[in-house]
This record gives structure tokens, sequence and C-alpha cells, in this order.
């Protein structure tokens, strides 16, 4: 078996775990919450995730950009790369320190209004804390992918489902409760750093560069992300404004239910998409190689 053989196997297969592993995750949450959390902790459960989800607004599809342009900037071989990395470390910063703190007192205001319990709020720091770190861990990820260790990344996102669902599970069975989910959210990041500092060492590469705001297309990326960030927002309120709001509106019970429907609706959609994103993983698989075998 040659070496493309070898990578198109291990991509499909770390695609195969990585799509019913998530498959999985949502069995589980429809399985167990019902039997560990009472009603109104299942509606506290998926106004959390809801709100949670929220922080990925903050990326407003930089992830995306990075990947494309790190690799155009390593193709090109022009000695913008330094340049864009530093530019990536710019609006990481950015992220941190502007956009996430907006969302922040934003989303913990509406969480405040559906439940003042101290406890659960300290649940809900730590649960956005955690949405935030695997949010600059996927920024990561891409810039990593972007270089070419396209294999490498891959299996490293196919692991954070996985040790969701198993921290999920294991939570739930001890009694964690709602702690479930941030504990949870933080394994991953946990997990997926450690992945990613291993990956960095064994392959010396540095991406951490001084933040700069200058790049050549730093206007085009601007404006590109707030395309992303109008899109992303009118997805988010569809698909997850919701709950929060029936939270808000009508009770932690019913918003449990519409979450409990929601994560229903996503699995049989899931289930429908097997063979799409199969043939379109193969069909990616495919142009990769015909681009190497090119060059």
């Amino acid at each position: 078996m040659n070496k493309i053989d070898k990578f198109i196997r291990s991509k499909l297969a770390a695609f195969y775990v990585q799509y019913i592993t998530r498959i999985l995750n949502g069995v589980v949450i429809l399985v167990l919450l019902p039997l560990f959390l009472t009603s109104e902790e299942i509606g506290l459960w998926f106004s959390i995730f809801a709100l949670g989800f929220a922080a990925n607004i903050a990326d407003a599809g930089f992830t995306n950009i990075v990947l494309i342009n790190v690799a155009k900037e390593k193709v090109d071989s022009s000695g913008n790369l330094q340049q864009f990395l530093a530019y990536i470390s710019f609006t990481k910063r950015r992220i941190v320190f502007l956009y996430a703190p907006i969302l922040f007192l934003i989303t913990t205001t509406i969480f405040i209004k559906i439940t003042p319990s101290e406890t659960y709020i300290i649940i809900w720091i730590a649960y956005f804390t955690g949405t935030i770190l695997m949010l600059l861990n996927s920024i990561n990820l891409s810039i990593l992918e972007g270089l070419g260790f396209v294999l490498t990344t891959t299996w490293i996102r196919t692991a954070i489902p996985i040790v969701n669902t198993v921290i999920i599970c294991l939570c739930l069975t001890f009694n964690f409760g709602i702690w479930s989910l941030s504990c949870a959210i933080l394994a991953q990041w946990f997990i997926s750093k450690l992945l990613l500092s291993i990956m960095l060492k064994r392959h010396d590469v540095v991406i951490a560069m001084p933040p700069s705001s200058e790049f050549y297309r730093r206007s085009s990326i601007q404006n590109l992300m707030k395309r992303y960030g109008i899109s992303w927002l009118s997805g988010y309120l569809q698909n997850h404004g919701i709950v929060p709001i029936l939270a808000l509106t009508n009770g932690l019970v019913l918003s449990g239910q519409v979450g409990i429907l929601y994560n229903i609706l996503r699995l049989s959609f899931g289930f429908s998409q097997v063979l799409v994103r199969k043939n379109l993983q193969e069909y990616s698989t495919n142009m990769i190689i015909h681009g190497y075998n090119k060059s």
C-alpha cells in the first residue's frame, strides 16, 4: 500500500469515526438526559448549549478564512505567510478581548434572567469559557491544516466528539448533572490542546507570532468576516435562538422539550446526509490526489 492509499484510507476512516460519533453523541443525549435530569434541568441544559453556541459568532467565519489563506500563502511562497500568521494572532486577541466579552455580557444577561442560581451561573461561565478556548483551538488547527498537516488535524478533530460523548456519559452516570456539559467542553479543549501541542513539537512547527494588524489583504478579509458574521447570526437565531427565548417566555420545561425536538431533527438530518457527506469526502480526497499526481 503506497502513501496515497494510506492517506485515502486514513482520511475516510477519520471522517466515518467523526461523523458516527457526532450522531452517537446526539443519541446519548436523547437517552441519558431524561434518565438523570429533571425537566427543568433539561431545559437549562439546552439553554446553556444554545447560548454557548453564540460564542461561535465571534469567529465570524475566520476559521475557514485562515485555512484557505494559509494554504494560499504557503503555495505562493511570496513571503507573506509570516505576516498572515501575525495577523491571525492579532485577530485572536480581538476575539478574546473584544468580541468574546461583548457576547459574554449579552448571553450572561439572558442567562441570569432564565435562572439567577449562583451554581448555574458558575456552570454557565465555565461552559462559555470552554467554548471560546475551543474556538481558538479550531483556528490553530486550521493553520496547521493549511500548512499541509491535513491527516493529523483531521484525527484531532475526530477525537473531539469522542471525548465529548465519553465525558458526558461518565459525568451524567456519576450524577454531575448540568456540570456534565461544562466538564465535556473543558475536557474537549484540554485534549485537543494537548494533541495540538504534541503535534507542533513533533514537527517543530511555530504558529504563534507577535500580533500585527498589517496584512496586504486585511480589508478583504474583514469584509468577508462581516458577511460571515451576518450569515452566522441569522443562522444562530434560526437554529438555536428559539430555546433560550422559550426559556425566558414560557419556562425551562417547554424549552427543554423544544431542545429535545431540535436534537431529534438534527439527528434525522445527520442520518439523511450520510451518503452525501461520504461522497463529498471521497470527491475532495480524489481532488487532492489529482493535484498531487499533477505536481
